[in-house]
């Protein structure tokens, strides 16, 4: 998660600091949306998505969220691999 948010953020430009109200719940919903058209996505894809890392944290949590659910699998191919991550059929079904 730090190397990809480190990366993320030496891409970006200067930004204005403002107040985001990020809540987990909403974040779970993109991450299943996302995956209900996709099926499948990169870790790093679902971070690319976020203006700040403020956002990059609360999707992050959402993610371990759906995880403990059961409602996503993460899986690596390989160490260093991109995370990938997965829908359970189930979940998508409830959603």
């Amino acid at each position: 998660f730090e190397r990809v948010i480190s990366r993320l953020e030496a891409s970006e430009g200067v930004e204005l600091i403002r107040r985001d109200d990020f809540k987990i719940q909403d974040m779970m919903d993109r991450i299943v949306d996302q995956l209900g058209v996709a099926g499948s996505v990169s870790f790093r894809g679902v971070l690319s998505l976020c203006r700040t890392r403020l956002e990059r944290v609360v999707i992050f949590l959402a993610l371990l969220e759906l995880v403990k659910m059961g409602a996503v699998s993460v899986w690596q191919a390989a160490p260093r691999d991109d995370i990938r991550v997965d829908i359970i059929a189930a979940a998508e079904e409830e959603h």
